[in-house]
């Protein structure tokens, strides 16, 4: 019998921690203060205020927001992704994994 393998979740953009360095921004849904800047309100900021902010041509980092997981879940990459979405599922893959684990890749 084969060893298991382990499971890794890949979400897309909308549900990892980015930083765009260009803007210094942060897109995090898990933190509202930090999605509150991308609210487009006039007369203080425009939707073509946020597209200019992505630089959709300049790679993004991943944050690594280390208060919602241990060091060991942060270590399988769970502080990548929206963890108010992904978090209970990621816990549940992880325990019935059968030991292979699983990982995050935001």
């Amino acid at each position: 019998m084969s060893a298991p393998f382990p499971t890794v979740l890949m979400p897309g953009v909308m549900g990892s921690r980015l930083y765009f360095p260009n803007s210094n921004r942060l897109w995090d849904p898990d933190r509202p203060a930090r999605m509150v800047r991308w609210a487009p309100v006039w007369p203080f900021r425009s939707d073509d205020d946020n597209r200019r902010d992505l630089h959709a041509r300049e790679p993004a980092g991943v944050v690594l927001d280390e208060g919602d997981v241990s060091a060991a879940e942060r270590d399988r990459g769970w502080s990548t992704v929206v963890w108010s979405f992904y978090g209970g599922m990621l816990r549940r893959l992880h325990a019935e994994s059968a030991g292979a684990g699983a990982h995050a890749v935001g």
